[in-house]
C-alpha cells in the first residue's frame, strides 16, 4: 500500500543527502534537502512535511534538537533519525522522544525504503481509519449515542417518536448507560429544541435548599440570601427540566416537587406571586423506584406522575456488539484530544472488552480507554495498558475475567451471609479496589457519591 509523500533531509553530508533524496525520489516520493537542523526548522514551520530525516550530530542544532521541535510544532510528522555506529546511545534517546526509528549509517536503500515505505503505509491505514471511523459515526451516532445493537436502534427509534409530544418521561438505567444523553437526544429532536435544557441531580441538592434552588427566592427570604434568585423551573420554561436521580430526593421534597409539577406552578421564596411555567419534565434512576414505593422511601403518585413514558436503557454487558463501535470511538476520541500515536488494541484487549461485565458500562469503556491510550508505549493498546484493576488477573472458558468481576471471598464456615453482610463486603472490596477513591468506587457500584457515602454510614465502613 505504497503512499507518496513529502519527506525533508537534514544532514551536513552533502554526497549522503543526495544519496538519499536520489533514493526517495526514485519512488516518487517529494524531497527537500537542508544541510543544518536550523534550515529544518525553518522548513517545517514554511511548508507542511509528511517525514524528516535528520542526522544525529550536525553543528549548532543537532538531530536530537530537530526532533523535539518537530513533535511540538506537530506531532502527526513522523520523525526517523540518521546515526553512526557511535551514536547508537543517541538513537534510543530520540526513540524515547518519539523518533518512529532510526537508520545507522551508512544507510543502505533497500533498509530506507522499507522504513519509509512502512511509515507511509501506516499513514493510509490511519488516514482509512480516521475515515471509516467518521463515516460509522454518522452511521451508527444518534445525537451523541453510538449504537448498533437491536437494543440502541430501538432506543433511537423509541426517542423520535416520543419526542413530538409532550408527556413527561421516565429514564430508568444503571450508572453509565447515558440517562442524560437520552434525555439531551428528545429535548434536540422535539419541538422545544430551541428553548432551555435545565438539568439538577436529585442527590445533589442540600436538603435545607431544595425549594430554593427548584422554585427560586427573592433577597432577603432566609439567611444567606443576599440576591434574586430564578429557579431552575422557571428557567427551564419553555423548555425541559430534566431531574436525575429522583429516586434521592426525600420524601418531604418529593411532595413539593409533586405540587409544583402537577399545576406547573412555581412560588419563589419570600414571594408575593406565583408564576405559571410551561416545561416538559424528564427524571432518571438508577433504582428501582417501585421498590422504593413498596419500602416507603418514594411516592407512589409522584411515580406515576413522572412515567408518562418509560425508557429502561440496556447495560453494556448486554448489548456487545457494540463495545468495539464504542471502543475505537473513544480511542480516536482521546487520540484527538492528547496527539497519541496509538492506533487501535490487540485482539487480547478486544476479546477481553467482549466478556468484561463492565459495571460502569459506557461511562467506564471510556474512561478505561482514554487511560489504556495515555498509557501504551506501542502502537497497539495491550492488556499491560489497562488500568491495573481492569488487568485480568486469570482465564476462564468463557474469556478472561477482571478482578472486579471476582465474587467476594465466601466466609470460612460457609454460612449464608445476610444482604446487608453481602453489600458491607463487597463495597469493603471495591473501596480497597480503588485504593479508597470514592468517586471511583461509587463509579463502579454504579451510585452516585451522595449514596455512596450513605452506604458508608450505614455499613459503619
Amino acid at each position: 500500500m505504497q503512499r507518496l509523500g513529502d519527506i525533508l533531509i537534514a544532514d551536513d553530508d552533502r554526497a549522503l543527502r543526495r544519496l538519499l533524496s536520489y533514493t526517495l525520489e526514485k519512488e516518487g516520493h517529494r524531497v527537500t534537502s537542508v544541510d543544518d537542523g536550523a534550515q529544518a526548522v525553518a522548513a517545517i514551520q514554511d511548508r507542511p512535511f509528511d517525514l524528516v530525516l535528520t542526522d544525529v550530530r550536525m553543528p549548532e542544532m543537532d538531530g536530537i534538537q530537530v526532533l523535539r521541535f518537530v513533535k511540538d510544532f506537530d506531532p502527526e510528522i513522523d520523525v526517523v533519525v540518521l546515526t553512526g555506529h557511535s551514536s547508537i546511545s543517541n538513537a534510543v534517546e530520540a526513540i524515547k522522544l518519539g523518533a518512529y526509528d532510526y537508520l545507522e549509517k551508512p544507510v543502505h536503500a533497500d533498509r530506507l525504503l522499507t522504513v519509509v515505505e512502512r511509515i507511509f503505509e501506516r499513514k493510509a491505514l490511519q488516514k482509512k481509519a480516521v475515515a471509516l471511523g467518521r463515516r460509522e459515526r454518522r452511521e451508527f451516532e444518534f445525537h451523541g449515542m453510538i449504537g448498533r445493537s437491536r437494543a440502541m436502534t430501538d432506543l433511537f427509534h423509541n426517542i423520535t417518536r416520543m419526542a413530538r409530544y409532550n408527556n413527561p418521561v421516565l429514564i430508568s438505567g444503571a450508572s453509565g448507560t447515558g440517562k442524560e444523553l437520552v434525555a439531551l437526544a428528545l429535548h434536540h429532536v422535539g419541538p422545544r429544541a430551541k428553548m432551555p435544557f435545565v438539568a439538577f441531580n436529585g442527590a445533589g441538592i442540600v436538603e435545607s435548599l431544595f425549594e430554593s434552588q427548584l422554585f427560586g427566592h427573592q433577597r432577603g427570604s432566609f439567611t444567606g440570601a443576599v440576591r434574586d434568585q430564578v429557579g431552575l423551573m422557571e428557567r427551564a420554561d419553555g423548555g425541559t427540566l430534566f431531574i436525575d436521580e429522583v429516586g434521592e430526593i426525600s420524601l418531604a421534597n418529593q411532595a413539593k416537587l409533586l405540587r409544583a409539577i402537577e399545576t406547573m406552578e412555581v412560588h419563589p421564596l419570600g414571594a408575593g406571586r406565583t408564576k405559571h411555567v410551561d416545561l416538559r419534565l424528564m427524571a432518571a434512576t438508577n433504582t428501582d423506584l417501585r421498590r422504593a414505593i413498596e419500602e416507603g422511601r418514594f411516592r407512589e403518585d409522584l411515580y406515576y406522575r413522572m412515567r408518562g413514558f418509560t425508557i429502561n436503557l440496556t447495560p453494556l454487558r448486554e448489548r456487545s456488539d457494540d463495545i468495539e463501535l464504542l471502543a475505537d470511538f473513544f480511542l480516536n476520541e482521546a487520540r484527538t484530544e492528547n496527539n497519541l500515536t496509538v492506533e487501535g488494541f490487540t485482539g487480547t484487549v478486544r476479546r477481553f472488552f467482549e466478556t468484561y461485565a463492565w459495571p460502569g458500562n459506557v461511562r467506564e469503556l471510556k474512561h478505561v480507554v482514554a487511560t489504556a491510550a495515555a498509557m501504551a508505549n506501542g502502537a497497539l493498546v495491550t492488556l499491560q495498558d489497562l488500568p491495573p484493576d481492569l488487568r485480568p488477573s486469570g482465564k476462564r472458558a468463557n474469556g478472561p475475567v477482571a478482578p472486579s468481576q471476582t465474587p467476594p471471598p465466601a466466609p470460612v464456615d460457609d454460612k449464608p451471609l445476610t444482604l446487608d453482610e453481602m453489600t458491607h463486603r463487597h463495597v469493603e472490596n471495591v473501596l480497597q479496589r480503588t485504593a479508597n477513591n470514592k468517586s471511583e468506587a461509587a463509579h463502579i457500584l454504579g451510585v452516585s457519591r451522595h449514596a455512596l457515602y450513605r452506604l458508608l454510614k450505614k455499613h459503619d465502613l
